[in-house]
C-alpha cells in the first residue's frame, strides 16, 4: 500500500543522507529519514498532496488509513530517536525526584521574599499636567487612570462592612484564599452551567490589580496560580488592614477611575469620608464589573448591583430587610463631571508620541496659545452653522508662528465628542488632495528657471494632454477658457490649464522631487503615478505638511522645524520626523518674494473671486484656495510675515 523511495543528498558537511518519497501503490514502505522533522513532515506533505489529486472515495479512505498508520511510526521512531533517552538520562531521572521539592521551595522562596516598594497600600499614580504656553491646564494625564490615596480610617465603617459583605465574608478569618467560597463558587457554576459566581477573596482581587495579569484564554490559568501565590505572599507580608487599604486605593470603579476616594470625588462630588450607605454600598458595587455597571451608560445595572450589595449586608446582619428597603428607593444624586480636556486632538497626539509614562514629566508645557485655540474654534463652529445645509460636515486648522515653527493653535475637528461625524479623527494629520494649493509651487519653479516672470503670457486654451493612463483635457473651476493671461492672473486666480501645461513643460519627475524639498513628505509614490496633474493637487499631503510647505515662502525658502511642545527634553523624541528640522526648500529669496506678492495682490485674483472676497482682510496676507478633484475638500492656506 505504500511505497517508499530513497534518493541521496549530501548535507553542508558532505554526509550522505536519504529524504522518503512516498506514493500510494503497494503493501511495504522502506522508511530512512534524513532527519526526524524531514521524516515527519515530508510524508505528511505528499500524502495530503496525493489525497488532494484522487476523487475515488475507496482511495481516500485507504490513504487516510496509510496516513495514520505512517504517522504513528514516525512518532515512535520520534520518540525513541530524541525524548526517550533525555528522560531515561540519570541526571534527568534524579531531576525528576526533586522537581516536586525544588518547586515547593520555590514557592516559599517567592512568598517569603521582600514586597516591591510600588506594592505600598497608598501608593498613588503618575500624573503629568500638560498645559499650554502660558501655564493653562489643557489635560492632567494619568496614565494608570485617576487615583488620589485614601486611609482606612477616612472610609466610613459602614462601607467598609459592606464591601467584606459583597466580596470576602471571611477576610478576616483566611489567609489569603478561602478554599470554602471557592469550593460553593465552583459548585455554583456547575449548577448554571457557566461564570456565575467568583471565589476571589479580596487579597486575591488586590494580588490581580498589582499583576495586570490576562482573564483570557489559556494564560487565564497560569495568572489564576500567580494570583493565589501573590496573594499568600501579601498575607504573609501585610496587615489585613493593610490590604483592605490597597484595594480602597486601587479598585478600579469605571471611567478610568481607581480608588474610592477618587470614585467618592468622581460620581457624588465629594470625600469618600462623606458617603453616605447609599452611595457607598453604590461605589463598592462597580469593581466587579466597571464596564458592565458604568452608571452613566448602564445605570439600571449599576443600581441593580447596588441592592444586591445591600441584599449581602442583610445576610450577614449589618441591615434588616426594613433598612433595606428604605435605602434602595432612596435617589442617587450622581452627575458626570467636567473634565479639562482642551486642544484634545493635540493632547491625544502627545500622549501617543511621547512616553509620559515614564515619569520624566511632571509638566509638559506646549506650544499653544489657548486664547487663540479658543477664538478659532469658536470661529469654526459659527461657520459650520452657517453652511452646514451646503453638505459641509466638518473643519480643521492649524496655525504655525512662522519665526520658531511653533503649533500656536491645532483644531482637528469640529467638535471632537461629535462620534456621527468622526469628531475624534483628526483633520491635522489625516491625508487629503490639496487641490490648487500646490500651484504655487508649480510656479515657483517656474519662475526660479528665469524663463518666466510674473508679466508673462501663459495661453488658457483648450489642451489635450497625453499620458500613461490615456488622453485628458484640464477644465478650469468655471468651465470658461480666458485666453491669454499673465502668469500673476493665471496664479492667483487659480487657472487649471496654464499650470497643467507649465508642469508639463517642467515635467513630472522634476516637479515631485520640487514639492517633496519643499516639505511635502506624503508624496511618496513615483512621478508616474501623478503625472501632471500633481500640480492640480491629486496626491496627498496632511494639513501640517502644507502649513509648514507655506511657512517656507513665508521664510524666504527656509521651512522651519515645527514643535509642539516647549520642553527641550520633550522635542528630542521628534529629532527623527521630517518635520523636526531647519532645511532650506530649494527656492531663493528673491522667489519667494514673487510668489508672496502675487498671492497677496488682489487684483490678481479679482477675475475669478471679485473683490470684496473673504480673502481680503484688514491686514496684508498672502492666500492661496484649493478643492480636490471630486470637490470633497476645500482649503485655504494664508500666511502673514508672523503666522
Amino acid at each position: 500500500m505504500l511505497e517508499a523511495t530513497k534518493r541521496p543528498f549530501k548535507n553542508q558537511n558532505s554526509i550522505q543522507n536519504f529524504i522518503v518519497f512516498v506514493s500510494f501503490n503497494r503493501n511495504k514502505t522502506y522508511l530512512q529519514p534524513a532527519s526526524c522533522l524531514r521524516y515527519i513532515l515530508w510524508p505528511l506533505f505528499i500524502s495530503l498532496l496525493n489525497m488532494w489529486t484522487n476523487t475515488q472515495p475507496q482511495l481516500w479512505i485507504s490513504n487516510i488509513k496509510a496516513l495514520l498508520l505512517l504517522w504513528w511510526k514516525a512518532m515512535q521512531q520520534f520518540w525513541l530517536k530524541y525524548p526517550q533517552p533525555i528522560f531515561q538520562h540519570p541526571t534527568v531521572r534524579q531531576g525528576f525526584k526533586r522537581l516536586p521539592l525544588l518547586i515547593f521551595g520555590g514557592m516559599w522562596l517567592y512568598i517569603l521574599w521582600p514586597l516591591p516598594s510600588g506594592f505600598a497600600p497608598q501608593a498613588q499614580s503618575r500624573s503629568v499636567r500638560i498645559t499650554d504656553r502660558h501655564g493653562q491646564l489643557l489635560y492632567e494625564y494619568r496614565p494608570e487612570g485617576s487615583g488620589l490615596p485614601v486611609q482606612l480610617h477616612e472610609v466610613p465603617p459602614n462601607v467598609v462592612g459592606a464591601l467584606l459583605a459583597i466580596e470576602d465574608r471571611r477576610f478576616f478569618r483566611h489567609s489569603g484564599v478561602d478554599m470554602a467560597a471557592m469550593a460553593q463558587a465552583l459548585w455554583q457554576n456547575i449548577k448554571t452551567r457557566g461564570i456565575s459566581r467568583g471565589g476571589s477573596t479580596i487579597t486575591m482581587q488586590v494580588s490581580r490589580m498589582l499583576r495586570d495579569a490576562p482573564r483570557s484564554g489559556l494564560a487565564r490559568w497560569w495568572a489564576k496560580g500567580m494570583e493565589v501565590l501573590l496573594a499568600w505572599r501579601l498575607e504573609f507580608h501585610l496587615s489585613k488592614p493593610e490590604i483592605l487599604t490597597m484595594w480602597l486605593n486601587k479598585a478600579p470603579f469605571g471611567n478610568r477611575v481607581f480608588g474610592i476616594e477618587s470614585a467618592a470625588r468622581f460620581y457624588f462630588g465629594k470625600r469618600a469620608h462623606d458617603l453616605s450607605l447609599t452611595e457607598g454600598a453604590f461605589l463598592v458595587g462597580l469593581p466587579q464589573s466597571p464596564t458592565a455597571y458604568n452608571p452613566f451608560s448602564h445605570p439600571e445595572r449599576a443600581k441593580r448591583r447596588q441592592e444586591q450589595v445591600l441584599s449581602a449586608l442583610v445576610a450577614v446582619r449589618g441591615l434588616t430587610p426594613d433598612q433595606k428597603r428604605s435605602l434602595v428607593v432612596r435617589p442617587l444624586a450622581i452627575s458626570k463631571p467636567e473634565q479639562v480636556f482642551k486642544a484634545p486632538h493635540l493632547v491625544n497626539r502627545l500622549i501617543q508620541e511621547l512616553p509620559l509614562s515614564t515619569g520624566k514629566w511632571k509638566t509638559l508645557t506646549t506650544t499653544i496659545d489657548l486664547h487663540l485655540q479658543h477664538s478659532l474654534e469658536r470661529i469654526i463652529q459659527g461657520h459650520m452653522r452657517r453652511v452646514g445645509q451646503s453638505n459641509v460636515s466638518n473643519a480643521a486648522v492649524v496655525v504655525l508662528d512662522n519665526r520658531t515653527g511653533e503649533v500656536l493653535a491645532y483644531v482637528g475637528s469640529v467638535n471632537f465628542w461629535e462620534e456621527r461625524l468622526g469628531g475624534q479623527n483628526d483633520g491635522v494629520q489625516a491625508l487629503r488632495q490639496p487641490g490648487s494649493a500646490l500651484k504655487p509651487f508649480t510656479y515657483a519653479r517656474a519662475l526660479a528657471s528665469r524663463k518666466y516672470t510674473p508679466s508673462t503670457i501663459l495661453p488658457d486654451l483648450p489642451t489635450q494632454i497625453l499620458e500613461v493612463g490615456g488622453a485628458f483635457s484640464p477644465e478650469n473651476y468655471d468651465k470658461q477658457y480666458h485666453g491669454p493671461v499673465p502668469l500673476r492672473q493665471a496664479l492667483a486666480s487659480s487657472y487649471n490649464i496654464p499650470a497643467v501645461r507649465m508642469a508639463r513643460e517642467i515635467e513630472p519627475t522634476v516637479l515631485l522631487n520640487s514639492f517633496r524639498k519643499a516639505g511635502l513628505f506624503s508624496l511618496r509614490k513615483p512621478a508616474e503615478f501623478y503625472g501632471v496633474g500633481l500640480t492640480l493637487g491629486n496626491g496627498e499631503v496632511t494639513l501640517l505638511e502644507l502649513a509648514r510647505a507655506y511657512a517656507g515662502i513665508a521664510r524666504g525658502g527656509l521651512l522651519p522645524s515645527i514643535s509642539f511642545v516647549r520642553d527641550e527634553q520633550a522635542r528630542l523624541q521628534y529629532a527623527n520626523q521630517p518635520y523636526a528640522h531647519t532645511t532650506p526648500n530649494g527656492l531663493s529669496p528673491q522667489i519667494t518674494y514673487l510668489i508672496t506678492h502675487i498671492l497677496s495682490d488682489p487684483e490678481a485674483r479679482t477675475p475669478a473671486f471679485g473683490r470684496g472676497n473673504v480673502l481680503e482682510l484688514p491686514f496684508s496676507m498672502a492666500a492661496k484656495t484649493g478643492t480636490s478633484k471630486d470637490y470633497r475638500d476645500n482649503w485655504v492656506v494664508g500666511y502673514t510675515p508672523i503666522h
